[in-house]
Parts: C-alpha cells; structure tokens; sequence
C-alpha cells in the first residue's frame, strides 16, 4: 500500500502544473535573510533541469532505501551497491511560472528549490573564496526523505527517519531526512544545517582523500577524538559562510543545538570533568573547536578567511598525524591545534596560542600545545 501512494504521489507531481519554465531560472524559495528564514525570489546558476531538480553541481534523488546494518566499511566505501537497498529515482517538479517566476505548488517542491539554491551558494562559497575546485567537490546527489530498510526477527521493516540532515562520508552524497512538525524552519531548508554537512565534504576532500580505510583505528578513543574534530571542523566551516552563531535553533530550540550555540562557556577540561554540562558528546567537543576558531576570528589580527586558510592547510597535513598515531589512546585535539598555528604568520601565533590554551586546557592538550606553543 505505502508503494502504491508513493507511485501516486510520483504520478501527480508529474502531470500537475505549468512546465513552460524560463529561459533564466528564478524561482521564489525560503532562504537567509537580514531577518532570518524569509521567502524571497532567488535565481539560479547550476540548476538546469527543473522538472527533474537536475543540474551541475548535484542532482535530488527521491526514493532511495539505505541498508540499516551498514557498516563503517560499507559507509566509507563509496560503493552504492552495497550502500543502497533501492537506489533513488528521479523526483518531479510540482510547480506553476508566473511573470516568468516559478512558484513550488506543495512543501516538497518548495523545499527541493530551497535545497538546491542553498547547495549552490555554498559550492559557489567554496569555489570563489578558497579556490577549491568543482571536480575536487565533484557532482553530488542529495536524497531526498530517504528511507533505511532493516530486518528483525524475519521481518523486513522501513523506516523514514525525521529531523535530521547528513552528509554520507565515502559515498559524498547527502541525505536530508523527511520533516517533522517539532521542526520551526524545516532543518533540511536550513542554510547553517546544510552548510554544516557540506563542511564534512570539506573535511572528507582535504583530510580522508577518498581512502575508504582512512577512519579505521584500534583506538576508541581516537576515534572519538577525530569525530569531534570533524564535527568542530563542520560547525566553523558553517559559521564562516553563515556569520550568525544562533541559526541552529532557529529549525529545533532544544539543548542539543542550544550547546551548538558558540562561543560556548565551557573550557575542554570542564566539559571531560562534567558531561552534564553539555548534550551530545564529541559534537560537545566538536563545540570547543568550532569556538576556538570563531574566536581567533574575532581577534583584531585576523580575519574569518585568515584563520580559515590556516585551518584548511593544517588539516590537509594533520592527515599525516593521523596516519602516524591514530591508533594510539592518547591521540587529542591538539596535533590539530598545533598544525593551524603553524600556519599562521609567525607575529600572531601568540595570540592563538593564548586562545587555544584557555580552552584546551587540559593536562593533554596543555602539553601537547607546548610544540606550537613555548
């Protein structure tokens, strides 16, 4: 029955609405403004298929069925073939052009316009503002309300997770999950949520290198490390395209994205002495990184895209630290740390040397900050 109203509801998107689109593509969607979440009409310079949300940069998917007992291997494989149970299917457009504007007639059809012009002014960030490439960021698929298919007890179950986006390491894609009524500004219409996922491709570009044994490790603990790295990394590279701390909770008003909320008022040894402090483990951590960064940014001696360039240099080398010692315990924030201010010019790594120890100060991250900082 559930496959059947899918087929209908794929059917009626498809004969509903003029299809007589522009030759310039501008469509009304829900973006960032001065205000906050607000309608505005916004043109579009990688979208070059309506109908079927296809274009340059990325194509939507809808459809797609994720095998729930993935594991690591099979996520960083990259290999859909042992990632998806269904593949995603084109989705179509349900829409009308007036005065040469096309209009969404549904939430869906709003929100994959919102989506795709999102995902464009962030590549678009990338690109123009720290030269990366479009074949280093390479043409990604966003699932769309994807669904997970496990098996219990010989019963095949489907499962369509909420109130989340994801970014799926290896494979490059990303999954916007379907939306809840708790959500204030749907997440996956969120540009501080989908410019935080696209910091993972970031991260997977400069540091995994598409090797799909790079997160293997015999430490838990450096496993730990490295995914509160990530998520830090993530959270930054979010605020540098945002420049508004707050807009996490502006889609869910709970503790979880209340602790995303930077600079947080933590040190690192106060939130390892007390985990109450903070909801969400590493990204908790995570949340001490991304403040670090944000408030060397703020520092009369740099600028955003100073501390950002020096970031992304010292993650591409900390890839080597990693290699050497990832599978020792005592790995820790600090070969990051370490690695960003030896980027940076040698008259102000004293004053990110000051930072970073005020909030990595822990005995760990104290001593280990003594190579970069005497």
């Amino acid at each position: 029955m559930r496959r059947l109203i899918f087929v209908l509801i794929l059917f009626s998107l498809w004969f509903c609405g003029d299809k007589k689109t522009p030759s310039t593509t501008r469509a009304k969607i829900l973006t960032l403004g001065e205000s906050g979440i607000e309608y505005k009409v916004a043109e579009f310079r990688h979208l070059t298929d309506v109908v079927h949300m296809d274009g340059t940069i990325a194509t939507i998917l809808g459809g797609s069925v994720i095998d729930y007992n993935l594991s690591l291997a099979d996520v960083i494989s990259g290999d859909p073939n042992r990632i998806f149970k269904r593949k995603g299917s084109t989705v179509h457009l349900d829409y009308t052009v007036i005065d040469g504007v096309i209009t969404a007639q549904n939430q869906d059809s709003l929100a994959m316009l919102s989506v795709y012009h999102a995902f464009e002014g962030i590549v678009e960030f990338w690109t123009e503002q720290y030269h990366f490439t479009h074949k280093e960021i390479g043409k990604f698929k966003i699932h769309f309300d994807p669904s997970f298919a496990a098996s219990s007890d010989d019963m095949k179950l489907t499962i369509t997770p909420r109130m989340n986006a994801s970014y799926f390491t290896g494979l490059g894609d990303f999954l916007l999950n379907k939306t809840s009524p708790n959500e204030r500004i749907p997440i996956k219409m969120n540009p501080a949520v989908l410019a935080h996922e696209f910091g993972h491709k970031i991260v997977d570009i400069l540091f995994v290198q598409k090797d799909p044994d790079f997160y293997s490790t015999k430490s838990w603990q450096a496993q730990y490390k490295i995914q509160g790295i990530n998520e830090g990394l993530a959270d930054f590279f979010s605020w540098l395209y945002v420049q508004k701390t707050n807009l996490y909770t502006l889609s869910l008003d709970i503790n979880s994205m209340r602790d995303r909320k930077i600079p947080v008022p933590w040190t690192m040894s106060q939130l390892r002495m007390d985990a109450s402090l903070c909801t969400g483990r590493f990204y908790c951590e995570g949340s001490v990184l991304n403040s670090a960064l944000y408030s060397l940014s703020k520092e009369s001696a740099f600028t955003p895209q100073i501390v950002a360039n020096a970031t992304l240099r010292g993650l591409r080398k900390l890839r080597l630290d990693w290699q050497k010692y990832r599978d020792n315990d005592d790995f820790d924030y600090f070969y990051l740390l370490n690695r960003i201010v030896q980027e940076l010019p040698a008259e102000s790594q004293k004053t990110a040397c000051s930072i970073f120890k005020k909030l990595f100060d822990d005995e760990v991250n104290q001593s280990g900050l003594k190579q970069a900082c005497p």
